[in-house]
């Protein structure tokens, strides 16, 4: 329940450090202060203001009886019963005939009745429950509560500082919703790992890699591409990751197309991932030739195509192999891709 989940000591640290007054502007976790202050303001024990692009938090008054005692105040998690709120339905005016000089139309009220949508309603009622929500989906109806959680994570409706995820019961159809506060892996701060800007002795795997690009155009773009490749090989290697280039073979040991078409092939504990940089292509207007036109004009049922494929000019990253933990695609544009810590 609700009023038995306490903070977990890092959020606690948040919370002293926003009640002494931010002393010496130092995060008490590691920089991921942000991310505590947002389970704490879901908990309405913050307050978090973001006006002017700076950030600041202020306790509410459930946060100083949370600091001093150790638990949520009386009745903080207790739900407003249906009915116990003033009603704001319009009272009836008085006609015309009673209404004098001395009493005005009085303003007209406005009753919104919006129904929610069924992602929105599904967090209403997870949180209304304390965080857990115990559903039943029989066989021949029922929304399927997994398709809400991934349309809630995806379309940005979790709590901000929570993560939401679905716990299947013992029998088909039962399931629990759980909206809680993400693990420590998911929020612990990455040690950065760096794309080196020139690489004097490429990794063994990416050898083989450039070999395989021998004849290619060998653009600024593809030399960035490998050195991204680089970092990852190296720092799988250090970890006792098996790395090697990605190659396809039939049953007679012969090179074959790989589908779909990746660099390396990295083994983690006997699962093997693939990991793959691009260079996608992007849709222009098709400006046709004067062959083209000529031979429009000569038999105009005679088409050209309208658009033409053209290489975007940017690097996509791709890891497969399994679903995406944090996310599978990442774009480099520019050289903005400097850190590959979230790939790994």
């Amino acid at each position: 329940m609700a009023h038995s989940d306490p903070i977990n000591p890092t959020q606690l640290a948040v919370l002293k450090w926003v009640a002494d007054g931010f002393p010496d502007g130092v995060m008490p976790d590691g920089g991921t202060h942000k991310t505590s202050a947002k389970a704490l303001q879901w908990r309405r024990l913050l307050e978090i203001s973001t006006k002017g692009g700076t950030w600041s938090a202020t306790l509410t008054d459930a946060g100083h009886h949370y600091l001093t005692h150790g638990s949520y105040p009386d009745g903080h998690w207790t739900k407003r019963k249906r009915g116990a709120a003033p009603s704001s339905r319009p009272q009836p005016e008085p006609s015309a005939r009673s209404r004098t000089a001395d009493s005005p139309r009085p303003p007209r009220a406005t009753v919104t009745n919006k129904k929610l949508q069924p992602v929105e309603q599904s967090i209403a009622d997870v949180v209304a429950a304390g965080g857990r929500l115990e559903v039943v989906r029989t066989a021949d109806k029922g929304p399927s509560y997994e398709a809400l959680v991934k349309s809630a994570i995806r379309f940005n409706k979790v709590p901000a500082g929570k993560i939401l995820v679905v716990e299947r019961g013992a029998r088909w159809g039962e399931a629990t919703i759980v909206l809680t506060d993400p693990p420590e892996w998911m929020t612990v701060a990455l040690e950065p790992i760096p794309v080196p800007e020139r690489v004097s002795k490429f990794d063994s795997a990416l050898t083989q890699v450039r070999a395989d690009a021998t004849g290619k155009r060998n653009s600024p773009l593809r030399q960035r591409g490998h050195r991204i490749l680089h970092a990852i090989a190296t720092a799988c290697a250090a970890r006792g990751f098996e790395v090697a280039a990605a190659v396809s073979r039939d049953r007679y040991g012969n090179h074959t197309q790989q589908r779909p078409p990746h660099d390396l092939d990295i083994t983690v504990s006997g699962h093997t991932f693939t990991v793959s940089v691009t260079e996608p292509t992007k849709r222009v207007e098709h400006q046709p030739t004067s062959a083209e036109l000529r031979q429009a004009e000569k038999y105009s049922w005679t088409p050209y195509p309208k658009y033409d494929y053209v290489p975007a000019g940017l690097l996509k990253v791709e890891v497969g192999g399994g679903p995406a933990v944090r996310q599978g695609t990442w774009t480099d544009r520019d050289g903005s891709l400097t850190d590959v810590a979230q790939i790994l």
